[in-house]
């Protein structure tokens, strides 16, 4: 059964499949046919086009990434009974989705954990090479037969060599699960801040997600008041932020207080962990992009050069993975 995907400006359908080796795959094909019915036939198969090309070419920059989803193949192919050719990729079948997972009911913590370790593996690897996710959440952590998570969906990246066709967009993901920032309109001109940054709030939104089922941005919004929510605050679009800026803050620290009290109802087994990770949301999700990250031991700034570095947290994850299943096996062995 065909799923349409956001991709590739709606043009695109996505299958379950064969590889010609015989390995169950992922499908995506994208059509022009409706580009071609369309009122603005020659901007969408240029978007189509471009779109298109970068995903590809940026799939092959990924393929020796471990955490990032790989393409099998990818090319053009004419169908008979379909009046023009459809290019597709054919990716890598995982089992399931983060997203599915967490419909299914209460995701164990070393789950968790082990999620977000893999995720932010797949993350820092696209970091090194000055590529930024800008749409981590549920639906892109893919689950394969092994346990093990990837990171997916790589259509709405951003690439530090301005390459990327959502370069001009200020958020090119989905827009629910922004970071403050973004929903203000702010536009910061170092790259790092606007798009590093941006991947860190989201990935300690999905801490949050795969938690509570609730992004982070749900969590603050609940706790904002409505005078300061983006439509209703004063000042022109974008320029306004470093003044809301204090009652955002304020909304997060109410919102940690209530997940904190929500999580230790969800696993009252493993109170320290559930510390921890409230530790960790603050650092990755903090309202001012500028702070967001690590801050260095006893108070001292980390240098900018590495504030938005994942390394100490994929060894926070990992430890955290193993304490949570080691105390969940000793709870179930009394």
């Amino acid at each position: 059964m065909p799923k349409q995907s956001m991709t590739g400006g709606n043009f695109s359908t996505c299958y379950h499949c064969v590889h010609t080796d015989g390995t169950k795959a992922f499908l995506k094909v994208i059509s022009i046919w409706d580009a071609l019915q369309g009122p603005n036939m020659m901007r969408d198969l240029q978007q189509i086009t471009t779109e298109y090309n970068f995903e590809c070419d940026l799939l092959d920059q990924c393929k020796s990434m471990k955490r990032v989803v790989t393409a099998l193949a990818f090319g053009s192919i004419k169908v008979a009974t379909f009046p023009v050719p459809m290019n597709y990729i054919v990716f890598e079948l995982a089992q399931s989705t983060a997203r599915a997972e967490i419909s299914q009911g209460l995701m164990p913590l070393d789950r968790v954990f082990q999620t977000l370790h893999h995720v932010t593996v797949g993350t820092r690897q696209l970091h090194d090479n000055r590529i930024a996710h800008q749409d981590i959440k549920p639906s892109n952590a893919l689950i394969f037969n092994d346990g093990g998570a990837k990171l997916g969906d790589l259509g709405r990246s951003i690439s530090g060599d301005g390459k990327s066709p959502f370069d001009a967009l200020n958020w090119p993901g989905d827009l629910s699960y922004a970071p403050p920032e973004v929903v203000f309109g702010h536009i910061d001109s170092d790259f790092r801040i606007r798009r590093f940054a941006t991947d860190l709030y989201l990935i300690g939104s999905l801490l949050v997600s795969l938690t509570t089922k609730a992004s982070l941005t749900v969590y603050i919004k609940k706790y904002l008041a409505p005078n300061y929510y983006p439509r209703n605050w004063g000042g022109t679009y974008g320029s306004s932020y470093a003044s809301a800026l204090p009652y955002v803050e304020l909304a997060f620290t109410e919102a940690l207080e209530a997940l904190e009290i929500d999580l230790h109802q969800l696993y009252p087994a493993l109170p320290k962990q559930v510390r921890e990770l409230i530790r960790i949301v603050r650092e990755l999700g903090a309202p001012d992009p500028a702070i967001r990250g690590h801050w260095g031991v006893e108070g001292l700034e980390t240098p900018t050069s590495t504030r938005y570095s994942l390394e100490r947290y994929l060894s926070r994850f990992d430890r955290l993975a193993t304490e949570a299943k080691l105390t969940t096996l000793r709870e179930r062995s009394k």
